[in-house]
Order: C-alpha cells, then structure tokens, then sequence
C-alpha cells in the first residue's frame, strides 16, 4: 500500500473524519484508537486512516509542520488502484476540514490544498 498524509491546522479526530466519510456512502468496516478501515465501493477498494503523531518523522519535517500551525495529522494508506476514490475522498476532507495532502516523501512533497488536488500525483 501507498501513503499520503493529511494535515490541517484544525482540532479534527479520527471520529470526524468517520462521521464524514459515512455521509458520502463509505462503509466502515473497522473502527478503533489506532485507526479506521473505509470500504470505499462495490470494488471493495479500501482506505486505512490513521492518526499521524508528527514526532514520528523526521525532526526538522516536525519543526517545519509545527511552524505551518498543524494540529492535526492522518497517514491514508491506499492501493494505487484506489486513486479515483482516494481523490474523491481528499476533496471531501479537505472541503470540510481544510489544511491540505503532502506524500510519503521528503518534506512531503508534493503537497495539494483543495484547489490543486485534481493535479495529484505521486513523487517521482
């Protein structure tokens, strides 16, 4: 599975983020303090949302996001198969949310706000 990383300058839980997703139809196949499992369709394609302490990574990347304010971070782990339903759920997140997606790469670059996610990609 690939990763991408959410964060947002607001307080949002993990409960948040379920509630949302269960209004635009994903199933909630598990729920627990480590994370939630969202079935996203009739694929069966699934979303892993887990809560991102910023103290896991690198320390100069946990000063620079602590200096942009963030208060609340997500690692989603997806297959890249899953990319359309990825998308459309980064754009209901950050349409509710704010704050904005950064990839599982240095300084998580490339990063996307909700005005630049239709021009995703993955890191080269």
């Amino acid at each position: 599975m690939d990763d991408v990383f959410y964060f947002t300058d607001r307080g949002v839980t993990l409960g948040e983020v379920a509630e949302l997703s269960a209004t635009f139809g994903y199933e909630l196949v598990s729920v627990s303090a480590k994370g939630l499992v969202l079935r996203m369709d009739s694929t069966g394609q699934e979303l892993h949302v887990a809560p991102y302490d910023l103290g896991e990574g690198e320390p100069d990347e946990e000063n620079e996001l602590r200096s942009l304010g963030v208060q609340s971070a997500f690692c989603i782990s997806h297959h890249r198969a899953a990319i359309q339903g990825l998308t459309l759920f980064l754009a209901r997140v950050l349409g509710k949310f704010g704050g904005w997606i950064g990839n599982d790469a240095d300084g998580f670059h490339p990063r996307f706000d909700e005005a630049t996610l239709r021009e995703f990609r993955y890191p080269e």
